[in-house]
């Protein structure tokens, strides 16, 4: 098993974290990945001393913070935001505090981001 999918599962056990599987993303989306591919391939991603020391390793990156990738322990401070923008939604940019965290695995990098309910829908259509 992809070692990401396996933390995407360990997510869908966290409250308020909704992991994404097997999902075709939307226009807009698939222009955030291609956009974080750019800066990984550019050398435009700063990350923990772990990306480059652990091969094969589970790291994450955040639309919010699209030039950092970490490892899965230095995530929960180097992704942290404050209280308000934690609720700002980030294909919209509105403040929303129904905003919720959603996790998609892009070729065994786990990219996370908010999505506030009415974009939650534009993403994920029933």
């Amino acid at each position: 098993m992809n070692p990401a999918v396996g933390y995407l599962t360990h997510l869908a056990d966290q409250e308020g974290v909704t992991p994404i599987h097997n999902h075709e993303p939307s226009f807009w989306l698939r222009a955030r990945l291609v956009d974080l591919h750019s800066r990984w391939n550019t050398g435009r991603m700063l990350t923990c001393r772990h990306v480059l020391t652990q091969p094969g390793g589970v790291f994450i990156t955040a639309l919010w913070l699209p030039e950092v990738m970490v490892c899965t322990s230095c995530a929960v401070d180097a992704l942290r935001l404050p209280a308000a923008a934690d609720l700002t939604c980030d294909r919209c940019s509105a403040p929303d505090p129904k905003t919720r965290a959603v996790a998609v695995d892009e070729q065994g990098v786990i990219v996370t981001f908010g999505l506030c309910p009415d974009c939650y829908r534009r993403e994920m259509p029933a």
